[in-house]
């Protein structure tokens, strides 16, 4: 399992500076209400997208609904526990339906194309810390965009595309 961790991190920091200047030149009155990296480690891609509370809202919203329709038809085909599972998130999760998506991308040299089939998934306990320490160059980048008082990083797990969050705020002073 080949992974130069130290050439992500160049690539990352290279994506997260090109994320921000993009939406700041691009979409300069984008307030941003969560912001996401995802690295796919089959594709050799990382991307950064953003998202707006208003988008956030009416995908929640659309997803409120779809879950009420399905609730009422399904409930009595599932278990209560399968049940759950149609709860809706007070936050749009998914960067595929953030407002700005992928508004970069990166093609990595640091790792070997199809990672995660090639290493059985082993190739997450490298690239989650590895996202995490990205995480924190992106908090001090970000910082300096339009940030919604709730604004929030999250970047992709083995499990979610949105799994590890932190609060995205201005520099401390």
């Amino acid at each position: 399992m080949r992974f130069d961790e130290e050439l992500y991190q160049q690539e990352m920091g290279q994506l997260l500076r090109a994320a921000y200047g993009a939406l700041s030149a691009e979409h300069p009155d984008v307030v941003v209400y969560s912001a996401s990296i995802c690295t796919d480690p089959d594709a050799r891609v990382s991307a950064v997208s953003f998202d707006t509370r208003q988008n956030s809202e009416a995908m929640v919203a659309r997803m409120a609904t779809w879950a009420r329709e399905q609730h009422a038809r399904l409930i009595a085909d599932l278990p209560k526990a399968a049940a759950a599972l149609l709860r809706v998130p007070a936050r749009n999760t998914n960067p595929a339906d953030f407002a700005v998506r992928d508004i970069v991308e990166v093609r990595h040299k640091a790792f070997d194309p199809h990672w995660e089939e090639s290493s059985a998934g082993r190739c997450w306990e490298l690239l989650e810390p590895a996202l995490e320490r990205a995480a924190a160059v992106a908090l001090a980048i970000f910082s300096g965009l339009p940030l919604d008082q709730d604004a929030q990083l999250g970047v992709n797990t083995r499990r979610d595309w949105y799994g590890r969050t932190w609060a995205l705020g201005p520099p401390a002073t």
